[in-house]
């Protein structure tokens, strides 16, 4: 473990995002987390956190339900990573590599596809399109995200009131999957993952319940050999982790995911191993980019 340096608090007022900066030995190797559809920089500080502990500098960027930034899930700027990837580059960083997680993977791959200095995308539980935004636990009518003062081509929910408590009685664990499955994915909305200038982990599973990220990591990859993209592509496939795919093994997160998913529940030690997996792919691709 590397001793850990204190901290770094940012904000939209100040240096034009929301975020924590846990800065590590190196200075040129940098990584940029983004969490998922729970907002915040809960997830992002203990992801920082860790990161940090295995020497890497990582940013956790907030894109909502932060001090800062919009409460809801709905036309959230792409250019909170632009002004966090200026803002690293100030500091002397030069390789940066993104990691996002679920609806933090979607923004992660469209905007490493338009801000060029990404380096290569760790993307867990990705989606292959951008979604309608959420705002108050129903569907926002409007893009996830924004650019350029204009909203993103989305594709939409066709369910219009979501209730993730009714759907976490009948499941008897947390599904979203019958909002999330079949949908009508407009062509405007595919993300353009081959402008993206490094190489890419898209790591995904079987057991997800809250969306099909297994079929949506594969659609990448296809798009990608169509294109021709020049860089290592890879995808992981797990059969029984949930749908937060994260190296968190402390007693606290993992009960948690033990209650919220019944593949948890049923195959401890298997996801323990998978977790294993996970990591060591992780660290292997960050070993090749940071060279």
């Amino acid at each position: 473990m590397i001793e850990n340096i204190k901290p770094i608090r940012t904000s939209v007022l100040k240096e034009g995002f929301d975020g924590i900066f846990f800065p590590a030995l190196h200075k040129e190797n940098v990584i940029i987390f983004i969490s998922g559809s729970e907002g915040g920089l809960g997830t992002g500080e203990k992801m920082g956190s860790y990161y940090q502990g295995l020497g890497y500098s990582t940013l956790a960027l907030g894109l909502f339900h932060t001090k800062q930034t919009n409460k809801y899930l709905s036309k959230v700027p792409i250019e909170y990573m632009e002004r966090a990837v200026d803002w690293l580059k100030n500091l002397g960083y030069s390789k940066i590599v993104v990691d996002g997680i679920s609806k933090g993977s979607e923004y992660a791959l469209y905007a490493s596809a338009v801000i060029s200095e990404v380096a290569g995308v760790i993307a867990r539980v990705p989606s292959y399109f951008i979604s309608e935004g959420l705002a108050n636990k129903s569907p926002s009518g409007n893009s996830c995200w924004s650019y350029k003062g204009r909203e993103l081509p989305y594709t939409p929910y066709k369910i219009r009131k979501i209730s993730k408590i009714k759907m976490l009685l009948a499941e008897r664990q947390f599904s979203l999957l019958s909002i999330n499955r079949d949908k009508n994915v407009t062509e405007e909305s595919i993300i353009p993952v081959e402008r993206i200038h490094g190489p890419i982990l898209l790591m995904s599973t079987k057991a997800d319940t809250i969306w099909p990220c297994d079929l949506y990591a594969e659609k990448l990859k296809e798009r990608l050999r169509i294109n021709h993209f020049p860089y290592e592509v890879q995808h992981i496939s797990f059969n029984y982790m949930g749908h937060f795919l994260l190296p968190m093994t402390d007693k606290k997160s993992l009960n948690l995911l033990r209650i919220l998913f019944r593949s948890e529940r049923q195959h401890q030690e298997k996801c323990v191993q998978e977790r294993q997996k996970m990591e060591k792919a992780t660290l292997l691709l960050l070993q090749k980019i940071f060279v």
